[in-house]
């Protein structure tokens, strides 16, 4: 196997450290000559390092979440206005799940919606009575100001023969009527982070930790 001058080699070997692929205008046995001295040679722990320091930011970027894209639960409170106004019926408790959070500023979801601003779940608990997604009269929505509820709407009616039981919200107030037993009950609702879908700090601390400490192992290793 031939290949150029030992001068013919240092030039192609500068080459090389600029722009660790050869050329394909040079031949393949001087390519692969170069590539092994560049390994084993003149620096092997520079070269592990930038091997190294690829690998990490790969599987870094390959771990960042992505923005906006985790379903969050909020548990919502009913309090009753009290009084003759507020009902007979303290209030009640509830739950709205999102499949995305909600982004900064003024964000919209619904249901049925699309996809990264649907309401996949909502209930509401009170006087006895159940109310679902699956009991609605009409479009369910929510609007969200910087990820704070800022608005729900929804019409649900529990019917059985001649008995209609309601529950309708409009901005953050809300109004229940059972005709069964005669409860009934107006007031507001409030709302707070139940769960979130996020990546654990102490899990990217540790991954962290592990790709900072095989530079480290390689440094010592490739240095002895």
């Amino acid at each position: 196997m031939f290949c150029p001058s030992n001068a013919a080699n240092v030039q192609l070997y500068a080459h090389f450290e600029e722009n660790p692929f050869p050329l394909t205008s040079c031949k393949s046995c001087c390519s692969l000559e170069i590539t092994h001295a560049a390994i084993t040679g003149k620096d092997p722990l520079n070269f592990m390092r930038k091997i190294l320091s690829a690998l990490v930011l790969i599987l870094g970027l390959a771990v960042v979440p992505a923005a906006h894209a985790s379903p969050i639960t909020y548990n919502l409170t009913l309090t009753s206005f009290g009084g003759l106004i507020g009902g007979n019926v303290a209030g009640g408790t509830g739950s709205i799940t999102l499949d995305d959070t909600p982004g900064s500023g003024f964000d919209f979801f619904s249901q049925p919606g699309v996809s990264g601003n649907r309401i996949t779940s909502l209930s509401f608990n009170i006087g006895g009575d159940i109310f679902t997604l699956a009991d609605t009269t009409s479009l369910t929505w929510a609007t969200f100001f910087n990820g704070a509820l800022a608005g729900l709407h929804y019409d649900g009616s529990l019917t059985s023969g001649k008995v209609d039981n309601d529950f309708d919200t409009i901005s953050l107030f809300y109004a229940y009527n059972d005709d069964l037993t005669n409860k009934n009950s107006v007031g507001t609702i409030s709302a707070n982070v139940a769960s979130a879908t996020a990546p654990e700090p102490s899990a990217l601390l540790l991954f962290g930790s592990g790709a900072l400490g095989l530079v480290g192992f390689a440094s010592r290793k490739f240095a002895a």
